[in-house]
């Protein structure tokens, strides 16, 4: 299965702190479309920013110190790369790939 986020925003992906975020499209486990918004703040996928705690070059939330969905991951995650948090809900572990589309 794949995960799919699409989505705009109008900062720097090197930037911090996450402006002009519109979620276009989540896409995860067997095709369902599920709300990335819904879960808690700091798991919340708000487009891509620099990572602050050194485990990702970028992660889905900036200025936060979790690193869901993970860009550039320095450290493995259960074996993988921390992707969506509704992914490890329904069981599954780390991704073991990821694309970044820009």
């Amino acid at each position: 299965t794949q995960d799919i986020l699409e989505w705009t925003q109008t900062s720097w992906l090197t930037e911090e702190d996450i402006v002009g975020f519109n979620l276009i499209q989540a896409t995860g486990i067997d095709g369902q479309d599920y709300d990335i918004l819904a879960d808690s703040d700091a798991n919340q996928f708000t487009g891509l920013g620099l990572n602050l705690n050194g485990k990702s070059y970028l992660d889905g939330n900036g200025a936060s110190w979790s690193w869901y969905q993970a860009v550039g991951a320095i450290e493995s995650w259960f074996d993988g790369i921390v992707g969506m948090p509704v992914s490890y809900a329904a069981g599954k572990n780390g991704a073991q790939s990821e694309t970044l589309w820009i």
